[in-house]
């Protein structure tokens, strides 16, 4: 280029580099780690490579709500056991916060969309669902009462009570196991397992007994959530997402995501769960996530020693 001269350029040439060690580490993530590393590592790097991504000058455009992803993070953070929690928009699948763990640094492996987990008794709402489809009405009743099967199984309650004769409302309410796997008997494992299926439920982990009525398999809580969301937007399947758009250093767009929704269960299930939902949260075992001022629904689930 002419910019030095020839005697400077051989000097430079010639003269001993001072190379500097440093320790080599991993990639280090400040903001959102499990998110981003998850479209990072399951999405992005396989599709693209490690030089686009890393030194390509790419932009990702994601679904976070970041002050969403603090309050997560920072809830995560005050237990005193592992946790996760994965919060998506129910109208359109867009993931809004991912936390994986309480530390990212001391443990890598993402919960939330990593940990089959036995989701407990709020797998139960899945086989109310079918019940409903399947013809049963929230105000019909079932008698909660000892139940033993030929294997020597017997369902017991989380009191340790018989209720006698309670409705599918009360039922699920108060999370009667009893009732429950009577329930899923008389309507049929194998609607109970299609509903699974219909809200979004993709885990080869379902069991093919009555215990799958009290939350025997083993989902994520994402699966959980996608499956919840039917509940909300009137029985609608969204496939959750987390990259809005890729554009390159040119800022030509490589792809552009939205959402896909798709039938799932009934609006008239979707609206009969929902309200059944909203009472377990307003006087049932979910009254631990009330809040104040706003329409909440839920369902809690326990499993063995907690």
């Amino acid at each position: 280029k002419g910019w030095i001269t020839r005697e400077d350029a051989q000097k430079a040439l010639d003269s001993k580099l001072a190379l500097r060690t440093v320790k080599q580490s991993s990639v280090s993530f400040s903001d959102a780690p499990y998110f981003i590393s998850n479209i990072l590592f399951s999405r992005l790097l396989p599709k693209y490579g490690s030089d686009a991504i890393y030194r390509g000058g790419m932009k990702i455009y994601t679904t976070l709500d970041f002050d969403l992803q603090r309050d997560a993070e920072e809830a995560i953070g005050k237990l005193r056991t592992e946790g996760a929690i994965i919060a998506l928009d129910p109208a359109t699948g867009e993931i809004l916060a991912m936390v994986g763990g309480r530390d990212f640094e001391k443990s890598k492996f993402n919960r939330a969309v990593q940990a089959f987990r036995q989701p407990g008794s709020a797998f139960k709402p899945i086989v109310y669902a079918a019940a409903l489809e399947a013809g049963y009405r929230p105000v019909d009743h079932l008698m909660d009462s000892p139940l033993e099967f030929p294997n020597g199984w017997k369902p017991e309650n989380y009191d340790m009570k018989h209720h006698g004769e309670v409705s599918l409302v009360e039922a699920l309410t108060y999370s009667y196991n009893v009732p429950t796997v009577k329930l899923a008997h008389l309507t049929g494992l194998d609607k109970v397992v299609s509903m699974a299926r219909n809200l979004g439920i993709t885990t080869p982990h379902l069991p093919n007994d009555l215990s799958l009525a009290l939350g025997s398999t083993s989902v994520t809580p994402l699966e959980m959530a996608v499956a919840y969301s039917c509940f909300e937007n009137g029985g609608k399947r969204v496939v959750p997402y987390a990259v809005r758009e890729v554009r390159d250093n040119s800022d030509t767009v490589l792809e552009k995501n939205g959402p896909m929704v798709s039938d799932g269960i009934t609006p008239r299930v979707a609206v009969m769960i929902r309200s059944m939902l909203l009472e377990a949260v307003r006087a049932g075992t979910g009254r631990g996530a009330a809040i104040p001022g706003y329409e909440t629904f839920g369902k809690t689930g326990t499993t063995n020693d907690w």
